[in-house]
């Protein structure tokens, strides 16, 4: 198509507004689902750090803590000497 001038070619042969907004929500589709998954990762990459640090700290009933787990494995180490 040959369009005499920019506004020509702007409107599209009349039908400007269904092409121009055709392709501004493709392009607010393609957007969203590139950056979609970069904000997920990123919560739940915060949300495992939290529940790690949650774990860390306040171990539950019954369940060694870090440092007794690390203290079992020295000891088996030398048992296995």
């Amino acid at each position: 198509m040959n369009f005499d001038s920019f506004n020509d070619f702007l409107m599209m042969g009349g039908h400007g507004l269904y092409v121009w907004l055709s392709y501004g929500v493709g392009l607010l589709v393609l957007m969203i689902a590139a950056i979609s998954p970069v904000i997920e990762r990123k919560r739940v990459i915060k949300q495992v750090a939290q529940q790690i640090k949650r774990q860390v700290s306040a171990p539950h009933e019954g369940s060694p803590h870090v440092s007794e787990l690390h203290g079992q494995r020295e000891n088996h180490k030398e048992a296995v000497k």
